[in-house]
């Protein structure tokens, strides 16, 4: 699965890829549940741990690679993490070179 892809294919919506969305879609025939939105942000740290240590979970997140497919509220939130899980992994998060001070003037 190519992130950068299906981030072009969701930015722009009268391009091939997001046919390709829309016809996946229209296979599965239906519309994800508003409850398994639920499900899939739940597993999506696990989803993306596995993802990034390269293990095989075909079987275990097969629901939640579909809803992906259906969902691309969701596929934009997942891009979105796996990105910043890639960074992060990499030691690339950018980090400010000073942090800021807290407003505590709320305890007067």
């Amino acid at each position: 699965m190519n992130p950068e892809r299906i981030r072009r294919a969701l930015r722009a919506p009268n391009s091939t890829d997001a046919r390709i969305l829309t016809l996946a879609g229209a296979i599965f025939q239906v519309r994800p549940p508003r409850a398994s939105h639920e499900r899939v942000l739940a597993q999506l740290p696990e989803f993306i741990d596995a993802e990034l240590e390269q293990q095989t979970h075909a079987e275990k997140f097969l629901e939640l690679k579909r809803h992906l497919l259906l969902c691309p509220r969701c596929a934009a939130l997942y891009l979105d993490l796996l990105e910043t899980a890639q960074l992060d992994a990499q030691h690339q998060l950018p980090r400010p070179p000073t942090l800021p001070r807290p407003d505590l003037g709320f305890l007067i």
